[in-house]
């Protein structure tokens, strides 16, 4: 068993942040020592990839935010529930466009391909959308726990499994790597 000191910890958050801003061509800017390195961590990968999963569901809240409050408020008077709508798809194919480029490195855009990913990922992410809003009526009536913090919990399992599904079933990789 390898001692964890300081230059362990550093050495280890640094290869996650080179992942997580490059993924696999970071291998191609470090030296040999660092690829090794990443090598023997998969737990490095596997972060660094829900980091950037994470990150393009933040982007998503923003533009689905923007989509659904510009529809409703300043471009036409389009029906909330309507522009809601709008702008979760939108914010959905964003996603899962910057999931497939970025986070998942997936460079196949034929026709056929890009199809069934997107669906997949389209049902993943209703199928995490229902789990999302179902915990948060289990947590606040049954639980009694406040909606805030339900909220917070609810979105935490539900985005956890949209991870780990989307990266197993719509874009073919390992859980853990």
């Amino acid at each position: 068993i390898k001692k964890i000191n300081f230059n362990r910890i550093l050495n280890y958050s640094s290869a996650a942040w080179h992942l997580y801003r490059y993924g696999r061509k970071s291998k191609q800017t470090q030296n040999d020592t660092d690829i090794v390195e990443q090598k023997t961590h998969k737990s490095v990968l596997f972060l660094s990839k829900a980091g950037r999963f994470f990150t393009v569901g933040a982007s998503g809240f923003l533009i689905n935010y923007a989509v659904s409050f510009l529809l409703a408020n300043v471009v036409s008077n389009v029906w909330y529930l309507h522009a809601t709508l709008v702008g979760i798809l939108v914010s959905i194919t964003t996603n899962f466009v910057l999931n497939k480029v970025w986070t998942f490195e997936d460079r196949d855009f034929s026709f056929r391909h890009f199809i069934r990913q997107y669906l997949s990922f389209l049902i993943l992410c209703s199928l995490g959308a229902v789990i999302q809003l179902s915990l948060v009526f289990v947590f606040v009536e049954y639980s009694h726990i406040q909606y805030g913090l339900s909220l917070i919990m609810a979105v935490c399992v539900a985005s956890l499994g949209n991870f780990l599904l989307n990266k197993k079933l719509t874009f073919g990789e390992k859980i853990w790597e």
